[in-house]
């Protein structure tokens, strides 16, 4: 069941408590609201469990490095930019 069916579920039931009690019949109310209570809560479990994939996807992007990390240089004093020189003045 998803967060969206179990939501309406349960304002279906508030609702439909709030219609008794607006009705002045005794003890339905209650009942509805007691119907209404395990959707709250699978919505209110869907919603905390999405909310921690969420802030742990957020936290692993954070630690990632800003910069891919370069390959450490084959010779010391070596420049990454290699300019070849011009064709026209190649022996």
């Amino acid at each position: 069941m998803s967060k969206t069916k179990a939501l309406l579920y349960a304002g279906m039931w508030i609702g439909i408590a709030i219609l008794f009690f607006w009705w002045q019949i005794p003890d339905l109310p209650i009942v509805c609201l007691f119907l209404a209570c395990p959707f709250v809560m699978i919505a209110g479990y869907k919603y905390r469990r999405d909310w921690k994939l969420i802030e742990a996807a957020e936290r692993a992007e954070l630690n990632q490095p800003l910069t891919p990390a370069l390959p450490m240089m084959s010779s010391p004093n070596s420049n990454r930019l290699f300019v070849p020189p011009p064709l026209d003045r190649r022996p």
